[in-house]
């Protein structure tokens, strides 16, 4: 839906092109046009790209947060360390998954901070719970 209305915003781009032809320079009608066109186009740009940055961050946040289960239960399964050995290749998808959520793009969004300060909190306790028991469990052995 979006991208039609940007289409459809794009085939008024080149029908605002005539109104702004050199011969109706400093016409009132035009200039008025014109500002009234750039300002209500700026709106549909911006709204734009807030809505489909949005259902992108959505997504992005969704995968890593389901990588990070994932890790979670695999390692509240263990022992055996080799559960919490996977729990930690988890933790690694997670980690490249977040690359998507701190892309310049979505910098300053609220959703995308949340997101990044709950991945933080949540795998430095996967690496102290890691260090805790699959490195203990090492030293046992």
């Amino acid at each position: 839906w979006w991208d039609e209305a940007m289409e459809e915003l794009e085939q008024a781009d080149e029908l605002m092109n005539a109104v702004r032809d050199e011969k109706y320079k400093g016409m009132s009608v035009a200039e008025e046009t014109i500002a009234d066109y750039e300002k209500r186009s700026g709106v549909l740009r911006h709204s734009y790209q807030t809505m489909v940055l949005a259902d992108e961050l959505d997504d992005a946040v969704r995968a890593v947060r389901s990588k990070l289960h994932d890790a979670e239960y695999k390692f509240a399964k263990g022992p055996p360390k080799s559960w919490w050995d996977e729990a930690m290749e988890h933790l690694e998808e997670a980690e490249g998954l977040m690359a998507e959520v701190r892309h310049e793009k979505f910098r300053g969004m609220p959703k995308a901070e949340e997101a990044i300060a709950d991945f933080e909190k949540r795998r430095e306790k996967l690496r102290d719970d890691y260090k805790t028991k699959a490195l203990a469990d090492e030293l046992d052995d």
